[in-house]
């Protein structure tokens, strides 16, 4: 059963410190059309400009053994998950997903001994995790239509304990995964004016915080315990809040 939720506007006792990032514009020169050279219109191959694996997202954590494992997700047709040491650039392990559909990574969360990750279709996003000791990897869940977290999206994890939060889109919708059982508790949505993109996602204690919005920005936190969600004001209303960070007892939350 979905948690009763409740909204109110209020500021929380956590600390919350805004941060705002000016740009400056300068005037640069203009710059005339090139000149471009008279010839027979003949096609010239000048290669290749660049060659890389695409590994578009990355990570880091403990392996367990005092050490720090990198991690790697590269997109395509299957999406491979790769583990590199930090010394040595060596790859240590590298595993493939099963299900060539899902051909972009989500997202890298490391933690003592392993990493949760994702990857994501326009559909579908499968969590699985990787485990350094053994050197496997297993699948967690699948969200998706007709799926246990039926939002398509897995926006952001985060691992505590045994239980992972959290945040999707294209619903703001925010849930509970317990481990041992697979049984998923829903909070709701973050959003409640029409924000559906669920960007920004932490935790302090017992609050999650989820920063939300295309157009209209939204700050919420839900009570781990209860359910509760409240709204958090702000000075100024965002286009997004595209990320949230922490220090100590304090929320950072950029407003662009």
């Amino acid at each position: 059963m979905p948690a009763p939720q409740m909204t109110r506007r209020r500021a929380l006792q956590t600390g919350l410190l805004t941060t705002t990032a000016v740009g400056l514009a300068t005037a640069a020169p203009a710059l005339a059309a090139p000149r471009l050279p008279s010839g027979s219109g003949e096609l010239i191959d000048l290669g290749i400009a660049m060659e890389s694996i695409n590994v578009r997202l990355t990570g880091s954590g403990p392996d367990g053994e005092g050490g720090t494992n990198l991690y790697a997700l590269s997109d395509g047709s299957p999406v491979t998950f790769s583990v590199i040491s930090p010394e040595t650039g060596e790859r240590l392990f590298s595993w493939s997903l099963p299900d060539d559909s899902l051909a972009y990574g989500g997202g890298v969360y490391g933690i003592e001994g392993g990493a949760y990750f994702t990857a994501r279709s326009g559909k579908a996003t499968a969590l699985n995790f990787y485990d350094h000791a053994a050197q496997t990897v297993t699948p967690i869940t699948t969200s998706g239509t007709g799926k246990s977290i039926p939002n398509t999206m897995i926006r952001n994890v985060i691992p505590d304990g045994d239980t992972l939060y959290l945040c999707c889109y294209p619903r703001s919708e925010i849930y509970a995964f317990d481990l041992p059982t697979g049984e998923v508790r829903e909070f709701g949505r973050a959003s409640d004016n029409g924000g559906d993109y669920a960007w920004g996602f932490t935790k302090i204690d017992d609050v999650l915080y989820v920063g939300t919005g295309i157009g209209t920005g939204q700050l919420a936190a839900f009570d781990t315990a209860s359910g509760e969600r409240t709204e958090i004001e702000l000075p100024r209303t965002p286009a997004q809040i595209a990320a949230l960070g922490t220090a100590g007892p304090l929320l950072l939350v950029p407003l662009p």
